[in-house]
């Protein structure tokens, strides 16, 4: 993966007229030097200073006989180049240095600063080399030549005249004569080649051509743009051991550029796509593999309008393939197909002020060391603008351009151990994302100040963890660690060649050209080898790798002219005393960690293993490596280096014991391979689909994820769909939230074709009176709206919503009423009535703070059916376990207490209701008040006002102050909170308070009355437990799920909520079967409290008028539905469960004629219409999925 880095630089040239502008350049083997041609100029470039060394020009003589240059191609040993001229000379230049020890540029250094003049290669690196360029040989070869190439010791001329010449670099022919390419033959394979067609026509030549080393032999294209390969039979080359294989269907190709690591040929056409061919082991055929291509969609412009492809170049790491077009622009593509920049479109394409660039044109690139930079001649008028006064227009005349680009370190190391971090290495610094464990604390710390900036409108269930390791490293962040690489390893070791990060994301390692250097994100230093000498003497070969606090490398060693295996400790000094070195037979190409084993791949295809172990040698500690096994794979591999990676898949040990390749790391191998080579990997590894359930019953559901991508490109989308419903559900079951909203964006972007974008986010949404509860987690609720204003329909809450900007928010915007929608919708719903089922509220509240689900909305529908209780003591029972909350237990001294008869019964209860941030609390002392309203709490502010009540005639008692004063001093620590918030919560139950009446100045205790106290207070369960069950009580309380808030209030223990139900019932209509079944759930546990738990029968006694007062209220509405007729809207109702309920729980209740709750009146047929339409929908959009 490359990226752009900044803007191109642009090299000054020394330029005459218009007609000595560059217009070719090529780099040498080792990218050190750069050969830039003009007509009747030679010019030599160093690269690091990117400065002019030496120009050869053509005298005027000589050049009205040679013509003007046209290639230039470089020795292997770049002592050697060879240019090409328009009447069809060889020029064959000599590169020397002058005698002593003299450079062209030296760095100049303040004075007093450490100077590096004494280290080995210092003049070399760091001081650009003074050269002479002198002819020395001159071929004629009397025709045009359309091509150079350099093939080992020779170098391959096709000239016009349709010949072949291999010519030795010392400008001799050595006897050998020119193949005639009429005399090749050529087919559509091998096979059948000798019988195959020759090239019939006398004006046949080849237009360009590369040698490709892994597949010995040359892709060509020829003058009339048929492409082909040609390759030799036998190590001769003549016209009678060459065969030739072409692809019929291709007339139009431009040019080539080979990719030898992945054995790939690119072919440009004129219709400005590029067809990369490959050839089949078995026949020898040309077999296309993919096309790169603009796309209509992408650039609707100019997708048919770039003209013919000009240029394709392939990376120094053949992991990326750049491409241009007649027309301008410039494009960079993986090997496989995936377009990573293009110039055409985008910010490449438009101006600041909105006005349309002209196309960048090139004549010529050539690739720098590592990939970090890319060498362009632009080309004439390619920014002729028309406009001559702006100064940041570029130059108009031809000129050399240097693109610096950044890339993922797995292009050239692609064993790392850790891939959970994105690591991208330039030519001279580092970019890490922000996952690292150093950033992780500071982000934890910053989410948590921001939410507490914003205010305490979160909900009690909402999670402020971060998200899952594994999970939001994948994702990526949008913020990048730039990491600068020492300048003082820089300067004798550049470039970069590997580099590796440790699991923790704390340590990153680096490579140059010697040694290395490693880099602890924790304390901000680099660690360099204190004897330049052993840095300078080892060459590090086959990447590197972190075990532990280890690093282990493969590298050769300069003096002893020996391939080792070495291990260095990162807390010792970096010195050569503290590693452990182990020979290797053969040079290293590829190394990876596998837990506690070193697999290394050689360049004699063979594999080793060696088995690495800590070791404490008295105060040092080191690490000790043994061969534990090597294997030849020479038959199976056809040249080392097409080898992309080695990963170990599984150990057997002695004892029989089989230790598996984690499918983590599997996913990793997929996602730095190239689509079109998954087949391949997964045909060694395993069926993805049997992957992915392995993960599922492993409970390893953020590596199942990661699988679904594979599954998405490998399998048509009703199998990625099934099975993203299955994790979906998985995770929804397991509470993985995060995974939950990637799931459900996952499914959504299935559904709308546009699976690698993530959906819209809605921009505006509009608050519901019925349905906020999505919105608690960054809101505030207001209860300052009066009792008075409440009409008698309506029993909700005056809500003012801060609007979140984050997932929080609803998932979808209102016209966006797709089916993917429904069925996410559908699953929610299925999935928050199991819950209810289950008795599960916690799972519930968490789940619908997590997920953003409109929770209120949901229970509105639900309310006399999944939100109905069945059986009140079970539902007390799982509350009292799921919140931890202790059941309460009645002291053997109660009997002779003074709270039996409930003259201080409100003392336990005023010290729960202090945790629910009430800021006054009454006191009452006549166990006859259950009708009156308590305006101090916040349950009071929900329902209407109840009829006035004549003090003279009323029942209730005189209403009473009381105080609280801590018994100790705590400071800030006890602060009683605000009743306008219901999700913060007071501290004062941190404190020891006492109650004080205003008839007394203190209050005396027995010993019985102070171990009724204790043991009320110790029937208490969490403190967040309680903030949540209060949380639930609003929610349902908002919903009309009037039977959930009495078992609530029951454990809870608090007379206010159930004094509160029946003033609702009272003032509002509600369903007489929810009267019936409060009734009938009130005495089922006044049974229960009687035999199993007789701590309740104090509470139950308290609330004895409110259950005689609710009996009376159902009696009443009983009596006139005796004379209704039964609504047609129950007979569906009880026809046949739900889909949801086929797992076998029973069907609730009928629905009410009209429903309570956000004001609205929905009649039983259109709800029950509404249902069914629900559940077939649901129905159309189930999948099922066996896990084996």
């Amino acid at each position: 993966m490359y990226f752009l880095s900044g803007w191109p630089k642009r090299l000054l040239c020394p330029l005459g007229t218009p007609a000595e502008a560059p217009f070719h350049v090529q780099s040498d083997p080792q990218r050190t030097f750069f050969a830039v041609l003009a007509p009747v100029r030679l010019s030599i470039w160093y690269s690091r200073p990117s400065v002019l060394i030496v120009t050869y020009k053509e005298p005027e003589k000589s050049s009205s006989q040679f013509g003007s240059y046209k290639q230039a191609e470089w020795r292997p040993d770049s002592t050697m180049i060879a240019v090409s001229t328009a009447y069809g000379y060889i020029l064959f230049f000599h590169i020397t240095s002058p005698r002593g020890d003299k450079y062209l540029y030296e760095p100049v250094y303040p004075k007093g600063s450490p100077q590096m003049k004494g280290t080995p290669h210092f003049k070399e690196e760091q001081c650009a080399p003074a050269l002479n360029l002198e002819m020395r040989k001159i071929l004629d070869l009397q025709a045009p030549i359309m091509s150079l190439q350099s093939v080992l010791e020779d170098l391959l001329v096709a000239t016009s005249d349709g010949l072949l010449h291999l010519i030795h670099w010392e400008g001799m022919t050595n006897g050998r004569k020119a193949i005639n390419l009429c005399t090749v033959p050529f087919s559509v394979d091998l096979q059948s080649s000798r019988a195959g067609s020759f090239l019939g026509f006398a004006d046949v030549h080849i237009r360009d051509m590369e040698y490709c080393a892994t597949l010995d032999g040359f892709a060509v294209v020829f003058n009339d743009g048929k492409i082909g390969f040609i390759t030799p039979v036998s190590s001769r080359f003549t016209a009678e051991q060459l065969h030739g294989v072409w692809p019929q269907d291709v007339v139009d190709g431009t040019c080539v550029a080979v990719n030898n690591k992945y054995r790939l040929m690119a072919f440009g056409c004129a219709s400005g796509s590029v067809q990369v061919y490959t050839i089949d082991n078995t026949t020898g055929a040309m077999l296309l593999s993919h096309k790169l291509e603009l796309t209509a969609k992408q650039y609707p412009d100019i997708w048919n309008k770039t003209g013919a492809v000009k240029l394709v170049r392939w990376s120094p790491d053949n992991s990326v393939v750049t491409v241009t077009w007649e027309s301008g622009g410039l494009s960079l593509w993986s090997v496989f197909g995936a377009q990573l920049i293009c110039t055409l479109g985008g910010d490449f394409a438009y101006r600041s002020d909105g006005t349309k660039k002209d196309p960048l044109k090139i004549n010529s690139m050539s690739w720098g060391a590592e990939g970090y930079h890319l060498w362009v001649v632009s080309g004439f008028g390619a920014h002729n603008t028309g406009i001559e006064s702006d100064s940041k227009s570029v130059v108009k005349q031809p000129g050399l351009l240097l693109f610096q680009f950044i890339k993922s370190v797995l292009t050239v190391n692609p064993c790392m151990s850790n891939q959970e971090q994105v690591l991208l290495q330039g030519e001279d610094r580092l970019y890490l994302n922000c996952g690292e464990a150093s950033q992780m604390q500071s982000a934890r710390g910053s989410s948590a100040r921001s939410e507490r900036k914003a205010g305490g409108g979160r909900s009690p269930f909402a999670d402020s963890g971060l998200e899952s390791p594994g999970l939001s490293s994948l994702l990526g962040h949008r913020h990048w660690h730039v990491v600068q690489i020492s300048n003082t390893y820089l300067e004798s070791n550049w470039p970069i060649r590997f580099s590796a990060i440790d699991k923790l994301g704390q340590n990153i390692a680096v490579v140059g050209k010697f040694g290395f250097a490693h880099y602890s994100l924790l304390t901000k230093k680099w660690k360099l080898f204190g004897n330049i000498t052993q840095e300078q003497n080892m060459i590090v070969t086959g990447g590197l790798a972190w075990w532990n606090d280890f690093i282990v490398l493969a590298c050769y060693n300069i003096s002893d002219r020996q391939e080792e295996l070495r291990v260095y400790l990162r807390t010792s000094n970096l010195d050569n005393a503290f590693a452990h070195v182990t020979r290797a037979q053969a040079e290293t190409l590829l190394l990876s960690v596998f837990r506690d084993v070193v697999v290394v791949f050689r360049a004699d295809c063979s594999i080793c293993l060696y088995s690495i172990e800590r070791k404490s040698d008295g105060p040092s500690t080191t690490a000790g490596i043994q061969v534990l096994q090597e294997v030849s794979m020479s038959r199976y591999i056809p040249h080392p280096f097409l080898v992309v990676s080695v990963t170990l898949t599984s150990v057997s040990t002695e004892n029989g014991i089989t230790l598996k390749m984690p499918q983590q790391t599997v996913v990793h191998c997929a996602r730095k391979t190239e689509y079109a080579l998954w087949n391949y990997l997964f045909a060694a590894v395993g069926n993805p689909k049997d992957l992915f359930e392995e993960c599922l019953m492993a409970q390893d559901l953020d590596t199942a994820a990661s699988y679904l991508i594979i599954l998405q490109n490998m399998e048509v989308p009703a199998v990625s769909r099934q099975h993203a419903t299955l994790l979906f559900s998985t995770a929804l079951e397991q509470g993985k939230w995060d995974l939950c909203r990637h799931m459900m964006r996952f499914l959504k972007a299935i559904g709308s074709g546009e699976s690698e974008t993530p959906p819209s986010t809605p921009t505006a949404q509009e608050p519901s009176s019925s349905g906020g509860f999505e919105f608690f987690r960054n809101r505030s609720i207001s209860l300052s709206q009066s009792a008075e204003n409440v009409p008698a329909s309506k029993f909700s809450l005056q809500k003012t919503l801060s609007m979140p900007s984050g997932p929080s928010g609803k998932r979808w915007s209102k016209d966006s009423d797709c089916a993917e929608n429904m069925y996410i919708d559908m699953m929610l719903w299925r999935h928050a009535r199991r819950l209810l089922e289950e008795v599960r509220l916690k799972d519930l509240g968490c789940f619908a703070a997590q997920l953003g689900f409109e929770l209120i909305s949901w229970l509105c529908k639900e309310r006399t059916r999944a939100a109905r209780v069945d059986n009140f003591v079970l539902a007390l029972k799982r509350l009292h376990k799921d919140f931890l909350w202790p059941l309460p237990i009645i002291p053997a001294s109660s009997l002779s207490s003074p709270f039996k008869n409930g003259k201080y019964r409100t003392v336990g209860e005023q010290l729960l209701k202090s945790q629910s941030a009430d800021p006054f609390l009454s006191l009452e002392t006549d166990t006859g008040v259950s009708h009156v309203q308590r305006s101090q709490s916040w349950l009071g502010d929900i329902g209407p006002t109840p009829p006035e009540i004549d003090p003279a005639s009323s029942h209730g008692p005189q209403m009473q102050d009381a105080f609280l004063s801590p018994l100790s001093n705590k400071g800030d620590e006890c602060s009683i909170g605000s009743a306008t918030d219901l999700t913060e919560s007071s501290s004062v139950v941190d404190g020891d308070w006492t109650m004080v009446d205003e008839n007394f100045s203190t209050l005396s205790l027995t010993q019985s009355e102070l171990e009724h106290i204790s043991m009320e207070l110790a029937s208490k369960g969490p403190h967040k437990s309680q903030v949540q069950l209060r949380y639930l009580l609003h929610i349902f309380m908002e919903a009309g799920c009037l039977d959930w808030c009495v078992v609530i209030g029951l454990i809870l223990r608090e007379s206010s909520v159930i004094n509160q139900i029946v003033l609702l019932i009272q003032s509002s209509e509600v369903d007489g079967e929810m009267l019936q079944n409060i009734k009938t759930g009130l005495h089922a546990v006044a049974r229960w409290a009687s035999t199993d738990c007789p701590g309740y029968k104090p509470f139950l006694n308290i609330i004895k008028p409110q259950v005689q007062k609710l009996s009376e209220l159902t009696e009443e509405q009983v009596q006139p539905e005796a004379f209704q007729p039964v609504t047609v809207g129950k007979t569906p109702e009880h026809a046949g469960p739900r889909a949801e309920e086929s797992r076998g729980s029973s069907g609730h209740g009928s629905v009410p004629q009209g429903e309570v709750g956000g004001g609205s009146l929905v009649s039983r047929e259109e709800e029950d219409a509404t249902r069914a339409q629900e559940e077939e929908s649901f129905q159309d959009g189930t999948y099922d999925c066996s896990v084996s």
